[in-house]
């Protein structure tokens, strides 16, 4: 076996590779959605907002309504592939849609009384095999799982 060891060299076996759970970083348009908000918070803003995230270990649906909004929003924004998850609290964050296509429902549960939604994606034939969906997707090559 020491010999076997000796003779085969690292570059026969070993295939490197770099985690791809994202393109982007995510940390400048952090700071630009920073500088588009003043920085401030939802308890700041004159209207009521919410913003929906998905929680990669959990695959539940999280809803900010309170604290920072540019960190709400950069959670909000990392799409799958895209950006890297937002760590926010020890919780890896990416993209609501990945949870909640058109959270209409938090409106609801906001009180509001009329709400306009458009969903422009395509929609997609549901085959057989093709059930890659949800946070199951959004996992897929990241690093902790």
């Amino acid at each position: 076996m020491k010999k076997l060891a000796l003779v085969f060299r690292r570059k026969y076996y070993a295939d490197y590779t770099l985690p791809k759970i994202g393109l982007l970083k995510g940390n400048r348009i952090l700071q630009l959605i920073h500088t588009f908000t003043y920085g401030k918070t939802f308890e700041e803003l004159r209207m009521p907002l919410a913003v929906v995230a998905c929680d990669l270990e959990t695959g539940e649906k999280v809803v900010f309504k309170e604290g920072s909004v540019s960190q709400a929003v950069r959670a909000s924004i990392s799409i799958p592939g895209v950006f890297v998850p937002h760590d926010m609290g020890g919780r890896q964050l990416v993209d609501g849609a990945v949870v909640d296509r058109i959270p209409v429902s938090v409106l609801k549960e906001m009180g509001a009384d009329l709400i306009i939604a458009s969903d422009v994606s395509r929609k997609k034939k549901n085959r057989k095999g093709d059930e890659i969906i949800g946070c199951d997707y959004a996992k897929f090559g990241h690093p902790s799982k």
